[in-house]
């Protein structure tokens, strides 16, 4: 069949892969609302974190490589502006090193040894950039006079510096824990999703679809729209998958885990700035 006659196709297993895309999205959520509670202190709510990460969704729709998620500061701004926009930066490290450990296997599948190694060697930077998040600003801090002009910026950078240094380690395997588990959700989705379309295994939701998802770092289109579905379509060949197929479950993973959540960021922040304060009776 093609695209648009398998977009149609309703199964049981796109249930499944709804309730796949909301454990998703509360992974998701928690392992934001923790990070920023660890670096900020307890008085993050989950609320504000919930809303926090919708927002970012809306900002990182509409921009290559997902920069625009910046804009999970818009409800967190009580904390700092400077220092929620670096946990974003920490929290990205923490996906891209699940993502890129869970493509391991289909590396070696699709590719070589060479190039696992390759990518072992990456996993193994972005796991020390995780454990010692706080090591940029140190650096950044050390360029900087503690007096005269940058002063300010340079109290500012000792402060965040701190706080992320704050992060116990215990913390951080949770922060993993719950990035492997999200990414772990979203490859039975994907599996309920190519299901719902033409029939296979889990090992190849589990060997392509890290891969997949590893084209969402690559700041070429805004949303990733076309070079993910291209990457669908090349890798799903390996195992005879139609084309139709690969892209119709490609785009339904965006489509529920990335534009469903950024469309309801997008009006929590119309919302936020469309109230106006009740005016006080003099």
């Amino acid at each position: 069949p093609g695209i648009a006659d398998s977009l149609r196709i309703l199964r049981p297993d796109l249930g499944l892969a709804l309730a796949c895309s909301l454990l998703f999205t509360v992974l998701k959520v928690l392992k934001w609302h923790f990070l920023v509670r660890a670096a900020a202190g307890k008085g993050t709510s989950l609320k504000d974190a919930a809303r926090s990460y919708l927002a970012g969704m809306a900002g990182g729709l509409l921009t290559p490589g997902r920069v625009g998620e910046l804009a999970r500061v818009a409800f967190l701004g009580m904390h700092g502006r400077g220092l929620v926009a670096y946990l974003v930066v920490v929290d990205r490290i923490f996906e891209v090193a699940a993502v890129v450990s869970l493509a391991l296997p289909g590396v070696i599948f699709f590719a070589d040894l060479p190039a696992a190694g390759a990518a072992a060697v990456l996993l193994a930077v972005l796991l020390a950039a995780i454990f010692r998040p706080e090591l940029p600003l140190r650096w950044l801090r050390r360029l900087l006079s503690p007096g005269g002009r940058f002063a300010a910026a340079h109290e500012q950078l000792g402060r965040m510096e701190r706080q992320i240094a704050a992060i116990s380690t215990a913390t951080k395997l949770r922060q993993l824990g719950f990035a492997w588990a999200g990414y772990g959700a979203a490859i039975l989705q994907f599996h309920f999703l190519l299901n719902n379309y033409h029939h296979s295994p889990f090992a190849t939701a589990m060997l392509a679809q890290p891969l997949i998802m590893l084209t969402n770092v690559l700041p070429f289109t805004i949303g990733g729209l076309g070079v993910r579905e291209g990457a669908a379509m090349v890798l799903l060949a390996a195992f005879a998958i139609p084309r139709a197929a690969a892209v119709s479950a490609s785009f339904m993973l965006f489509f529920l885990n990335t534009a469903l959540p950024a469309l309801a960021g997008a009006l929590l922040l119309a919302f936020s700035r469309n109230r106006k304060p009740a005016r006080r009776d003099p």
